[in-house]
Protein backbone atom coordinates (compact mmCIF):
# COMPACT_ATOMS: atom_id res chain seq x y z
CA UNK A 1 0.00 0.00 0.00
CA UNK A 2 1.24 3.22 -0.55
CA UNK A 3 1.22 6.97 0.15
CA UNK A 4 -1.59 7.33 -2.24
CA UNK A 5 -3.74 4.25 -1.28
CA UNK A 6 -3.55 5.13 2.82
CA UNK A 7 -4.56 8.81 1.78
CA UNK A 8 -8.20 7.00 0.34
CA UNK A 9 -7.83 4.62 3.45
CA UNK A 10 -7.53 7.41 6.40
CA UNK A 11 -10.26 9.41 5.06
CA UNK A 12 -12.31 5.72 5.27
CA UNK A 13 -11.30 5.20 8.53
CA UNK A 14 -12.18 8.76 9.72
CA UNK A 15 -15.23 7.71 8.33
CA UNK A 16 -16.35 5.07 10.41
CA UNK A 17 -15.04 6.71 13.73
CA UNK A 18 -17.15 9.82 12.63
CA UNK A 19 -20.05 7.24 12.37
CA UNK A 20 -19.71 6.24 15.81
CA UNK A 21 -20.19 9.96 17.16
CA UNK A 22 -22.78 11.11 15.34
CA UNK A 23 -26.12 9.29 16.16
CA UNK A 24 -28.30 12.54 14.97
CA UNK A 25 -29.26 11.43 10.64
CA UNK A 26 -28.78 14.76 9.27
CA UNK A 27 -25.42 14.66 10.28
CA UNK A 28 -24.80 11.59 9.37
CA UNK A 29 -25.82 12.55 5.67
CA UNK A 30 -23.85 16.10 5.92
CA UNK A 31 -20.73 13.62 7.07
CA UNK A 32 -21.01 11.30 3.96
CA UNK A 33 -21.65 14.04 1.76
CA UNK A 34 -18.62 15.74 3.59
CA UNK A 35 -16.02 12.61 2.56
CA UNK A 36 -17.59 11.93 -0.61
CA UNK A 37 -16.07 15.22 -1.23
CA UNK A 38 -12.97 15.54 0.36
CA UNK A 39 -12.09 12.01 -1.55
CA UNK A 40 -13.23 13.81 -4.85
CA UNK A 41 -10.79 16.32 -3.84
CA UNK A 42 -8.32 14.31 -2.85
CA UNK A 43 -8.72 12.56 -6.28
CA UNK A 44 -8.28 15.79 -7.91
CA UNK A 45 -5.33 16.75 -6.31
CA UNK A 46 -3.12 14.21 -7.01
CA UNK A 47 -4.48 13.39 -10.60
CA UNK A 48 -3.36 17.79 -10.95
CA UNK A 49 0.52 16.59 -9.73
CA UNK A 50 1.18 13.54 -11.77
CA UNK A 51 2.41 11.55 -9.67
CA UNK A 52 0.78 8.70 -9.36
CA UNK A 53 -0.66 6.73 -12.17
CA UNK A 54 -4.32 7.49 -13.15
CA UNK A 55 -5.88 4.39 -13.82
CA UNK A 56 -4.48 3.42 -9.64
CA UNK A 57 -5.91 6.76 -8.75
CA UNK A 58 -9.80 6.27 -9.80
CA UNK A 59 -9.47 2.58 -8.99
CA UNK A 60 -8.58 3.68 -5.03
CA UNK A 61 -11.45 6.83 -5.55
CA UNK A 62 -14.14 4.41 -6.70
CA UNK A 63 -13.51 1.57 -3.95
CA UNK A 64 -13.44 3.94 -0.67
CA UNK A 65 -16.19 5.80 -2.37
CA UNK A 66 -18.25 2.63 -3.12
CA UNK A 67 -16.84 1.36 0.88
CA UNK A 68 -17.84 4.86 2.42
CA UNK A 69 -21.37 4.57 0.87
CA UNK A 70 -21.66 0.97 1.81
CA UNK A 71 -20.24 1.38 5.61
CA UNK A 72 -23.32 4.63 5.91
CA UNK A 73 -25.99 2.12 4.43
CA UNK A 74 -25.30 -0.80 6.62
CA UNK A 75 -25.18 1.52 9.96
CA UNK A 76 -28.82 2.95 9.17
CA UNK A 77 -28.20 5.27 6.61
Amino acid sequence: MNYYEQSFKRLYENFVFSLTIYHDEHYRKLLLNQMLEKIETTYQTYKNLGTAPIYHLTQWKMYYMLKIKQTYIMNGG
